[in-house]
């Protein structure tokens, strides 16, 4: 064999044994206490990224805050099984990812995990998913999707809607549904962003519903209407925030007392500086220079 076979040889053997190591040198990450890895960061190219199992013989079991946050390029993710928490923000707008596969095995999803990942299509909860934090799935225009596994003892989903196992609670409005929709009678309490920045044009909640989180309705950039029920008590802030379509609103019951937003106030209709200003009367706490919405009109029943 000559020396030019033999070096070639020992380079090539260099290079297939040095690959893992260079795949792996694209992620950052800190070691935890039980001695596994929280993936922290990540340097790519490519952008379908495949999440490895371990890094120097140590398990990956966490996706950390942020990890992924803004990067635009990011097509895909597969998420290995050793993983179980999957951390507040870790892939917030990744506006070019179209596929996630989470895997059984994860039990966390933070607040805001997905969030306004525009091009995310579908989302699959596996069975061994026990937390859903706020606005995990929030703006996500494209998503036409929530489906849970029959197995999971803590979320369902109905015609992509996700909610609790009861479904006494709304959790996420696919994005990219559209059209009137009705909320099922079982539900009492609906979430925090719950149907923001989704295609929805009209809503009907039952009257079962007593609660309802803030920016429920947030850039819901087709709502023309929404009927409220006279169980909630409470209008939060940025409940109708940035709707520039929304014609009225129907409230079937007392004036409800208007939850103020830490910062700027009471901001259920902010959003339209050349709005017609409307406010439901006999409301403390509102002003007739308060900014609300072109053409919106409060329609107020006792019945």
């Amino acid at each position: 064999m000559s020396i030019m076979e033999k070096t070639t040889i020992v380079l090539l053997g260099f290079l297939l044994l040095a690959a893992p190591i260079a795949v792996q040198a694209q992620f950052t990450y800190t070691t935890n206490a039980d001695n596994t890895l929280t993936i922290t960061g990540y340097s790519g190219p490519p952008w379908a990224v495949t999440i490895p199992t371990n890094i120097n013989s140590r398990t990956v079991s966490t996706i950390g805050e942020l990890a992924f946050y803004i990067y635009t390029n990011l097509t895909s993710v597969i998420i290995p099984d050793s993983v179980t928490t999957i951390e507040n923000g870790a892939f917030i707008q990744c506006t070019a990812l179209t596929n996630v596969t989470i895997p059984n095995g994860v039990s966390y999803i933070g607040a805001g995990t997905f969030e306004e990942c525009a091009s995310l299509t579908n989302v699959m909860i596996p069975a061994s998913v026990i937390s859903i934090d706020d606005a995990a799935f929030a703006f996500c225009a494209n998503l036409n999707a929530i489906t849970v596994d029959l197995q999971n003892p803590f979320y369902s989903s109905t015609n992509g809607v996700l909610f609790d196992k009861s479904e006494s609670t709304l959790i996420q409005f696919p994005g990219k549904l559209g059209g009137n929709y009705t909320v099922p009678g079982s539900v009492t309490s609906i979430g925090v962003v719950a149907f923001a920045g989704s295609a929805v044009t009209s809503v009907t909640i039952p009257s079962s519903v007593t609660n309802m989180g803030p920016s429920v309705f947030e850039l819901c950039n087709s709502l023309t209407n929404a009927t409220i029920p006279k169980g909630v008590t409470n209008m939060e802030y940025e409940m109708f925030t940035y709707c520039p379509n929304l014609i009225s609103v129907y409230f079937y019951g007392n004036a409800p007392t208007v939850v103020m937003d830490p910062y700027f106030g009471p901001t259920v209709f902010e959003g339209d500086t050349n709005a017609t200003v409307c406010y439901l009367p006999g409301t403390t706490g509102w002003s007739n220079t308060l900014p609300v919405f072109r053409r919106c009109s409060w329609r107020h029943s006792v019945t």
